[in-house]
């Protein structure tokens, strides 16, 4: 059995809800490098904490995760009060992500991403980037 679950929306999306501003200013602001690699807002937050119910019933033992912060932000947040949260293995999956050519889909330094999360996830595999020589651009 396979859920597929998207990210929370994050601050780039939070753009996209402001129906005053022209797409092409829009557009501007999520190449702006505050949106890089962006982080959830509030209201995604909160998605997360509104779907922990449904969650809690499935029995889940394998979450494979972009190496996005959003997504590990919706991850952590979607399962942290699972009643097997310890038990689940994330794993990091580098190509599990969106490539949009927007500043939101330029990664955030891995390695300063998996020690910010490893300290969140009680299992945490992030072996798919051993394969790559220059972990801080595996990306291009």
């Amino acid at each position: 059995q396979i859920l597929l679950y998207r990210h929370a929306e994050s601050e780039a999306n939070m753009i996209w809800r402001n129906k005053d501003m022209p797409d092409t200013e829009k557009l501007k602001l999520e190449m702006n490098e505050k949106y890089r690699d962006t982080i959830l807002c509030e209201n995604g937050i909160e998605q997360c904490e509104s779907r922990r119910d449904i969650l809690a019933n499935i029995n889940i033992h394998t979450v494979f995760i972009s190496p996005l912060r959003r997504a590990m932000q919706t991850a952590y947040h979607s399962f942290k009060d699972h009643p097997n949260f310890d038990k689940i293995k994330f794993i990091i999956v580098p190509n599990l992500r969106e490539c949009m050519n927007l500043a939101s889909g330029i990664p955030y330094n891995i390695e300063k991403v998996i020690e910010e999360f490893s300290e969140l996830f009680p299992i945490l595999e992030t072996s798919l980037f051993d394969s790559y020589q220059d972990k801080l651009h595996y990306f291009l």
